[in-house]
């Protein structure tokens, strides 16, 4: 049987939309190997989130709470998920791609003497083994791996893959986590308070990119963006020019992104940030230099100034969202 673990993340004690993600794409999975598909969650409150899987296509949900496992320590989480590969027999193990999963992705791979691939947006079961294909080279090209050691362990990307209503029920097992020796233990937490959309949760992105008048750019892009229930993303020179804080830089070197739709204001498009938003199903590219390198990767391309473009967008979204 070709079944198929999917791994949940916890943010601010709820279950990341990537996690259903998952979760949906591992239910199409298991069906084409002949298998079930079922989740873990690992942490505080693990069994109480574990309800959020009904209908994802999960049939059952592995729930692991503990002193070991109340905030993250590498090993214990490791060992958790290795546990339930081995003991299940599980072909695939599929994780919803972030900062924190790509450290705990390496160590199961360590534990299970697999290599795992991140950041893919297309997968798919090829006989018994796994295809999946990922942005290689600043997304200069796209890699397609055969992932034939067993189990296959990758990462998707967010907002790639849709969460589908697929009418599955779910079973709660809970798990004792032990202690697995970490030296190193996160001992607390600080969540940055803010009321923005994170840029990997967005289904719509504004971003700006540096302007001679500086801060002001995102003055303007704030307000479109609330009317639009959109994030707020920014360019690398933004950030190092201390205009915006780092959690809204779109890029190599920030985040990658896949909203439905991604708006670059002034931004002219360096292969870096193109890297972490070319994925975007449509790419709206507002630039006054007709020769950007954004309108390249641009679904439309508006020759503007933003400073311009902006309240008139606004002005509009407010007339057809009241």
């Amino acid at each position: 049987m070709g079944n198929v673990l999917t791994i949940g993340e916890i943010k601010a004690g709820a279950l990341r939309k990537s996690s259903l993600e998952a979760a949906s794409l591992g239910f199409t999975m298991a069906k084409a190997l002949g298998g079930e598909a079922h989740g873990v969650v690992i942490g505080d409150q693990a069994s109480s989130l574990a309800a959020q899987y009904k209908d994802s296509g999960v049939t059952k949900v592995f729930a692991a709470e503990g002193d070991a496992v109340k905030t993250y320590a590498p090993n214990a989480y490791a060992a958790v998920i290795a546990g339930i590969v081995k003991k299940g027999g599980y072909d695939t193990v599929i994780f919803p791609t972030s900062t924190f999963t790509r450290d705990l992705a390496a160590k199961v791979g360590a534990e299970l003497k697999v290599m795992p691939v991140m950041d893919a947006v297309e997968a798919k079961a090829d006989g018994g083994a796994v295809i999946v294909k990922r942005p290689a080279y600043a997304g200069k090209v796209m890699m397609a791996l055969k992932l034939t050691g067993k189990p296959s362990v990758f990462g998707i990307r967010p907002n790639v893959f849709p969460v589908n209503a697929n009418g599955t029920t779910v079973a709660v097992e809970k798990i004792a986590a032990a202690d697995a020796g970490d030296k190193a233990k996160v001992t607390a937490q600080k969540m940055e308070a803010r009321d923005e959309i994170p840029l990997t949760e967005a289904n719509i992105i504004v971003s700006g990119g540096r302007t001679a008048e500086g801060k002001a750019i995102f003055d303007k892009i704030r307000p479109v963006a609330k009317i639009m229930n959109a994030a707020v993303g920014a360019s690398r020179a933004c950030v190092d020019a201390h205009m915006i804080e780092h959690s809204h830089q779109v890029g190599q070197t920030g985040t990658t992104v896949s909203p439905n739709l991604y708006i670059a204001c002034a931004i002219s498009g360096s292969i870096q940030h193109r890297a972490g938003m070319s994925s975007s199903k449509v790419i709206v590219a507002v630039n006054k230099d007709p020769e950007a390198p954004i309108f390249s990767v641009a679904t439309y391309g508006v020759v503007a100034d933003v400073y311009q473009f902006l309240p008139a967008l606004e002005a509009e979204l407010k007339k057809v969202m009241g």
